[in-house]
């Protein structure tokens, strides 16, 4: 815990990128194709800004304020699943904190992942095999304290945990 900055959580779809993607996507059996598996993730945000109301200019030295991430074990296939109907929890111990169903994410994991292929190829990049792509939270930031043991649990995916040790 003593390693981050006022330290807050956010359940993700983690998403293992199974090819190459050097083209635009339109169709999303293409898009749901190229992902491998998709996993459970806590991701962990340094949630400090440091001169009062975020500017963009803070948000992009701090890596949007990402610090890091926590991927389950579980692996699901792309396919066997809603992921504009999943439902998502983060739970502090066994208390929920906070809820959402995969499409409040910009229209949904798969609009917000693709809305990612097509920016990158335009720019004249890819997302590659072997990446790990999240494609944002259905859920608000929860700030998290030294001792908490935290959960992501989702209703096909599974869960992941994170124990936030004291530290030195």
């Amino acid at each position: 815990y003593s390693g981050f900055f006022d330290c807050a959580v956010e359940p993700e779809f983690v998403l293992m990128i199974a090819r190459d993607l050097v083209d635009e996507v339109d169709d999303e059996d293409d898009l749901t194709a190229a992902i491998d598996f998709v996993s459970p993730g806590i991701e962990l945000h340094n949630y400090r800004f440091w001169f009062g109301e975020p500017t963009s200019q803070e948000l992009i030295a701090s890596n949007g304020i990402h610090a890091a991430m926590v991927v389950g074990d579980q692996k699901t296939s792309p396919g066997s699943f809603d992921w504009d109907e999943e439902e998502v929890g983060i739970f502090i111990g066994d208390k929920q904190a906070a809820s959402g169903l995969g499409r409040e994410i910009m229209g949904g994991p798969m609009s917000s992942l693709r809305w990612l292929v097509n920016h990158l190829v335009r720019r004249g990049e890819s997302l590659r095999a072997g990446q790990l792509v999240i494609p944002g939270s259905p859920t608000r930031l929860v700030p998290v304290e030294a001792g908490d043991q935290v959960s992501a649990r989702f209703a096909h995916l599974g869960q992941v945990e994170a124990r936030f040790t004291p530290g030195a």
